[in-house]
């Protein structure tokens, strides 16, 4: 169940961003895409998530044409139809548009794409986007990519069904506090970029070149050394894979599947070959052992570094907000200048503490949470200075 809602979801659900953006890799061939979307129907997925963005609306003009068609109606009712608005335009205006390309009268979830930062605008927009369920636009609603703190404020404005969050077996900043926090007020929690935006499904060996326009060549586990320690997991995960006659993107969505707190998993799919495949995940059940052995390959990889020791982080910032850095090399002394932050990470550079468990904790006064990503970037810039220890890792 989506939720306190009565909308019941099957655990895997359908992304429809790639299915006719041409920022993934050019726009797939309607009729493709087509036969891609009532496959997936087919096989038994029920949740069809998608946005006005997509494609510039493209993304939600094909689904249309799916539930217009030929047994369009059928299928329909078949579909929990989710799509979603910006944070700043008119809720409204845009849910209204969204009906249009999609040619139904109502979506089942209408969500709130990005959480506005400027002070009181969450709480108008899911006023506005509340009023859109009492007209019957929308059954529920819900926010994406919110932070704790922004699900306890939106919960206090209006009645949520979901929130929408980026989780794969690399990237699990949701694990420390939105999914105890979805658990514990009864919603819903749906996850995307299940393969790391393709990354999970195996097929890149060397860091990929992509055209120009495409959303993935500004994503960094595409290159450089996190492309080359993402990389060195799926080789393990290769091997785990064809050891339970699996590929690597089922073994990557069981996995996601089976995490606690996980309501749905959304998984993009371009060809009828990638709905079915992707499809054999939601049957499969993964041993403990499987887990636990999936766990172990990352946590491998993405063992953390300690500082190198001579290198001594001051405790309290100057008068500019700078933290001063005193490196210690052979009897040569140097300073560095670093913010608070980068001082916050490098003094929980211990060797032990998981960089994930380094992100979750920081409380900053600007309010901004610390993702891991973050915390891996800045250990890679370190290492660049030969401020850690050696590693063996990727």
């Amino acid at each position: 169940m989506l939720g306190r809602s009565q909308l019941a979801v099957a655990p895997l659900g359908f992304g429809a961003w790639g299915l006719a953006a041409s920022d993934w890799g050019g726009r797939a061939d309607v009729a493709t895409a087509r036969r891609t979307v009532e496959r997936a129907i087919d096989l038994g997925l029920s949740l069809f998530d998608t946005a006005p963005s997509y494609g510039g609306g493209d993304s939600e003009a094909l689904l249309g044409l799916v539930f217009s068609g030929p047994g369009g109606a059928a299928r329909r009712d078949r579909v929990v139809l989710a799509t979603k608005c910006g944070p700043h335009g008119d809720p409204r205006a845009s849910l209204e548009r969204s009906l249009r390309r999609l040619r139904t009268d109502h979506v089942e979830l209408f969500q709130l794409h990005e959480i506005p930062v400027e002070a009181g605008a969450l709480e108008r927009q899911l006023e506005r986007m509340h009023a859109l369920v009492e007209m019957g636009l929308t059954r529920e609603i819900g926010v994406c990519n919110a932070t704790t703190r922004d699900l306890a404020r939106a919960s206090t404005v209006a009645p949520l069904a979901s929130n929408q969050g980026p989780y794969n077996l690399f990237d699990r900043d949701v694990e420390h506090e939105a999914l105890a926090f979805t658990r514990t007020h009864a919603l819903a929690f749906v996850a995307y970029r299940s393969l790391a935006s393709g990354l999970l499904g195996g097929t890149h060996t060397t860091a990929p070149r992509f055209a120009h326009g495409d959303h993935r060549a500004r994503l960094h586990w595409f290159r450089g050394r996190e492309f080359a320690r993402r990389r060195a997991v799926v080789e393990q995960l290769r091997e785990l894979a064809r050891a339970h006659d699996l590929t690597v993107a089922q073994l990557a969505l069981a996995w996601t599947l089976a995490r606690p707190g996980i309501t749905a998993v959304l998984a993009g799919a371009r060809t009828e070959a990638q709905v079915e495949e992707n499809a054999v995940a939601a049957h499969t059940s993964l041993s403990a052992d499987v887990m636990l052995a999936i766990d172990a390959a990352v946590s491998r990889v993405y063992a953390p570094r300690p500082l190198r020791r001579g290198v001594e982080v001051a405790e309290t910032p100057d008068a500019a907000g700078n933290v001063h850095v005193r490196v210690c090399e052979r009897g040569v002394a140097r300073t560095l200048t670093v913010g608070t932050r980068e001082a916050y990470v490098m003094r929980r550079l211990d060797g032990r503490t998981p960089y994930a468990d380094i992100a979750a904790e920081w409380d900053g006064a600007d309010d901004q949470p610390l993702l891991a990503a973050q915390v891996i970037h800045l250990v890679d810039q370190l290492a660049a200075l030969g401020l850690l220890e050696e590693s063996h890792d990727a």
